[in-house]
C-alpha cells in the first residue's frame, strides 16, 4: 500500500498491519508519547559523535513493539525499512535543504525588512516570506554576546529532526510549564493610563491631575505568534550552564546560533513548505475581506512572517494619554516581558501568518540549511 513521503514512497503488501503505525504516529503528535518516554532516559554519549538522538531511539523502539517485532536483533533489518524512518523522522530531517524549493529574495531591505519569495515546485505553490529584525532594545553589551538555544540533548537543533515552536498562550496559561518560564504577560504589555483618565476626568468637570492617582492599561498582540526562544549567552562557562539550568531543569546542551539572520530565513522557510493551513491554523474571525482579496492579487498562496531579535524587559511599555497605544507599540508587543525575567536575555523568534494557530505547539522538520545555522558549544 503506497504512502508518500517526500520524495520517497512506502510501500507495503496489503496483508501488512505494519500501515497500521502511521496511526502510531499521529497518536504520538497528539499526546507526545515518544518525548515522554525518552524525557525518562539520561543520555550521557558524546553529542559530537552521537547520530540518533534518544527520541528517535525511542521511537524505533515502541513501533518495532508496536508492530509485533519484539526481538531486538529484527531492528538490525528493519532500520533499513523506510516506514520506520519514517515514523521516526528521519526521512524529512537530514536532507541538505527542500528538493524543488527555490527561494529568491525580491526588492531591496527596508528598515531591517527582508522579502522573499518562496516556490514550492511539488505542492504548486508560491509563499511570500518576510524577515524582519526587530533591534530597539539590543543593549551593547548582548550585541557583543553569542545566541544560543538551551535544551535538553535531544532538542538540540544541531540533532533533533524537529524544532519545536509555541505559541505565546502556551506561556501565559502555564501548560506544563516550570515557574521560571510561566509568564502571564506574555504577548501582553501595560501602560500608564494615568494621563488619558485625568483627560477625560477634567473634560467631566473634574479637578484632578495624572499624578494624583494611579492607573493602568494593557495592550495584547492581535494574532499570537508561535516563538523558539534562545538567549544571549554569558562569556562564562560556568554562568552559561546556570543560565541554562535556571531557564529549565532539565536543559543539558547549548547550540550555538551561528548566524540569526540566516537562522531566521532558514527557520522561516521551514515553516512555509511544511505549514498546512487546514490542522495548524485557523481563520481569523473578522478578517477583512479586502485583505484576503489582497493577497489573492498578489500571487501567494500564504504569507509568512518572521520577526526576530532581543526581548526588552519592561514592566510599563509606554503612556496611554490619548485612547490608542504607542504606535510603535504593535510591532513590539511580542518582544516585551516584564523585568523580573531580565535575567534570561532572551532573544526571540516570532513565526506569524495570517491565520491563528490551531496547535499550540507546532513541530517544524529541520532541513539541512537550517541545521548548518547552529553549531553544539
Amino acid at each position: 500500500m503506497p504512502a508518500p513521503s517526500g520524495e520517497r514512497g512506502v510501500r507495503r503488501r496489503i496483508d501488512h498491519v505494519d500501515a497500521g503505525a502511521l496511526l502510531l504516529r499521529e497518536i504520538d503528535r497528539f499526546v507526545g508519547l515518544f518525548d515522554r518516554v525518552a524525557a525518562c532516559f539520561k543520555d550521557h554519549r558524546d553529542p559530537r559523535l552521537t547520530e540518533h538522538s534518544v527520541r528517535t531511539l525511542v521511537a524505533q523502539r515502541i513501533t518495532g513493539i508496536a508492530l509485533g517485532y519484539e526481538d531486538l536483533n529484527d531492528h538490525d533489518d528493519l532500520r533499513h525499512d523506510p516506514l520506520l524512518a519514517l515514523l521516526a523522522g528521519r526521512l524529512e530531517g537530514r536532507r541538505k535543504g527542500w528538493a524543488g524549493i527555490a527561494v529568491q529574495e525580491i526588492g531591496t531591505p527596508d528598515a531591517g525588512q527582508r522579502r522573499f519569495e518562496v516556490l514550492d515546485d511539488e505542492r504548486q505553490e508560491r509563499s511570500l516570506l518576510v524577515i524582519r529584525r526587530v533591534d530597539g532594545a539590543l543593549r551593547p553589551e548582548r550585541g557583543r554576546r553569542p545566541v544560543v538555544r538551551f535544551s535538553k540533548r535531544e532538542h538540540s537543533p544541531s540533532m533533533s529532526d524537529e524544532i519545536w515552536v509555541s505559541t505565546l498562550a502556551r506561556y501565559r496559561e502555564r501548560e506544563d510549564l516550570e515557574d521560571a518560564r510561566y509568564d502571564p504577560m506574555e504577548g501582553r504589555v501595560k501602560l500608564n493610563a494615568a494621563p488619558f483618565f485625568a483627560k477625560q476626568l477634567s473634560k467631566a468637570g473634574f479637578d484632578v491631575s495624572a499624578s494624583s492617582f494611579s492607573a493602568e492599561a494593557q495592550y495584547a498582540t492581535s494574532l499570537d505568534p508561535w516563538v523558539y526562544c534562545t538567549a544571549f549567552c554569558p562569556a562564562n562557562e560556568r554562568d552559561a550552564y546556570r543560565l541554562g539550568k535556571r531557564i529549565s531543569p532539565d536543559n543539558d546542551t547549548i547550540t550555538k546560533i551561528l548566524d540569526v539572520d540566516a537562522f531566521a530565513l532558514e527557520l522561516g522557510v521551514d515553516l512555509t513548505i511544511t505549514l498546512d493551513e487546514l490542522t495548524h491554523t485557523k481563520p481569523v474571525s473578522g478578517e477583512p475581506l479586502l485583505q484576503k482579496l489582497s493577497l489573492a492579487d498578489t500571487g501567494f498562496h500564504r504569507v509568512v512572517h518572521v520577526s526576530h531579535g532581543p526581548v526588552a524587559y519592561e514592566d510599563i511599555s509606554g503612556t496611554l494619554d490619548t485612547g490608542q497605544e504607542p504606535f510603535d507599540l504593535a510591532s513590539r508587543t511580542g518582544f516585551i516581558k516584564p523585568k523580573s525575567f531580565s535575567y534570561q536575555s532572551e532573544y526571540r523568534f516570532a513565526l506569524q501568518t495570517s491565520g491563528e494557530p490551531a496547535i499550540r505547539t507546532l513541530r517544524i522538520p529541520v532541513s539541512e540549511a537550517l541545521r548548518e545555522c547552529t553549531s553544539l558549544r
